[in-house]
C-alpha cells in the first residue's frame, strides 16, 4: 500500500497537502512532516501544505503555504487525518489532478482516487513515519519534529489507545533526527492565566449522569466569559478523564450560531457509534460530532448513559 503511495507521488511534480478544519497537532504534524519527507526526498518537486494549521507551532516547525488554484489544479492532493469530505478544511482539493487519502480514523467514506487508512495507529503522523523508515525515504529536522509533534499530540502524550510499541519505536527513529523535544513539551505546557481559571471552573462544575458518565455544558456566554471559542473549550475534553469511575466523559460547547460542539471520551465503551448517530466520528474511545442546539445533549447523554448500564 505505502508503494502504491510512493508511486502517485512521483508521478507529479507538484503536490498539495491537505487537512481537516479546526487543525490539530497531528493534522498539523502530518501536513508539514509529509510536505518535508516528500520535499528533502525528491528535491526538484514542489510541494504545499495547505490550511490554517497549528498556529502555536509556527515560529518553533513551519507556517503554512498560500498557493493558487491553479497549483492545486496541476498537482497531486494528499488528504491528510480526515474521515469524511465535509472536514476537509480547504475545498479546492477538488480541483487537484488527483487525490489520495491517508488517515488512521474509522472509515466513514471514500472520497479520493486512492484511499489508505490504518486504524490501528494513534496518529496520521505515525502512519506518515511509517512509510518514512519502511521505504527509507529522507526527512530533515523540521518534518520529524511535526511528526514527533503529532503522535505525541493525539496519544494524549503516549496515554491513549492504541498507542503501541510500534509507536515508540517511530518516536525513537525520529528523536534520531535531532528533535528538540524539550521545546515541544515546554510549548505545550504553557498555560494562560485565562485557560487556568477555565480549567478550574470545569473541574468546579462538572456533572454526572445516573451511571456516572460525567459531562460538562457550556454555553456560548459563559465561552464569551473565557474568551474562548466551542472547539478550543472542548480541547479539555480530557482534564475530568482521569476522575475516578467515569467510565465516558463528554463535553458540550455551544458556538456563536447555537450548534454545539461534542467531544466524547470513554475507558473502554465504544462511543464512535453514538457519534456517528449525530453526523460525528472518530476512534473508537475518542470521537466527536455536532448539535443542532443544546437540547439535543440530552439525547446524547441518555444514550451514553444506556451504554454504560449495558455493561452493568
Amino acid at each position: 500500500m505505502f508503494q502504491t503511495i510512493i508511486q502517485q507521488i512521483e508521478q507529479f511534480d507538484t503536490i498539495t497537502i491537505f487537512g481537516h478544519i479546526y487543525p490539530d497537532g497531528d493534522c498539523y504534524g502530518s501536513q508539514i512532516g509529509l510536505r518535508e519527507l516528500i520535499k528533502t526526498t525528491y528535491p526538484h518537486k514542489k510541494v504545499f501544505a495547505i490550511g490554517s494549521g497549528f498556529a502555536d507551532f509556527f515560529t518553533l516547525i513551519s507556517p503554512m503555504d498560500v498557493v493558487s488554484d491553479d497549483t492545486i489544479a496541476s498537482s497531486l492532493a494528499i488528504i491528510l487525518d480526515v474521515a469524511d469530505v465535509a472536514r476537509i478544511e480547504d475545498q479546492r482539493f477538488r480541483l487537484a489532478n488527483k487525490t489520495v487519502k491517508i488517515d488512521h480514523h474509522i472509515f466513514a467514506e471514500k472520497f479520493a482516487d486512492f484511499e489508505y487508512i490504518d486504524n490501528t495507529k494513534v496518529a496520521t503522523c505515525e502512519i506518515i513515519a511509517s512509510l518514512l523508515f519502511e521505504k527509507n525515504l529522507k526527512i530533515n529536522k523540521m518534518g520529524a519534529t511535526a511528526l514527533f509533534l503529532g503522535i505525541l499530540t493525539d496519544s494524549g502524550r503516549f496515554q491513549y489507545a492504541p498507542t503501541s510499541a510500534h509507536t515508540f519505536d517511530m518516536v525513537a527513529k525520529l528523536v534520531a533526527h535531532d528533535v528538540d523535544f524539550k521545546a515541544i513539551f515546554d510549548r505545550l505546557n504553557i498555560t494562560p492565566e485565562a485557560i487556568a481559571r477555565f480549567k478550574g471552573y470545569l473541574l468546579l462544575n462538572f456533572r454526572k449522569t445516573t451511571n456516572g458518565v460525567i459531562y460538562v455544558t457550556l454555553t456560548k456566554d459563559q465561552l464569551a466569559e473565557y474568551g474562548l471559542t466551542a472547539v478550543k473549550a472542548t480541547s479539555f475534553v480530557n482534564l475530568v478523564g482521569s476522575i475516578d469511575q467515569a467510565p465516558i466523559w463528554v463535553f458540550f460547547a455551544e458556538d456563536e450560531l447555537g450548534t454545539v460542539r461534542c467531544e466524547i471520551r470513554s475507558f473502554a465503551k465504544a462511543i464512535q457509534p453514538i457519534a456517528s448517530n449525530f453526523g460525528g466520528g472518530g476512534h473508537k474511545l475518542a470521537a466527536g460530532c455536532r448539535l443542532t442546539s443544546l437540547d439535543q445533549t440530552k439525547e446524547v447523554l441518555a444514550l451514553l448513559d444506556a451504554l454504560v448500564q449495558e455493561g452493568n
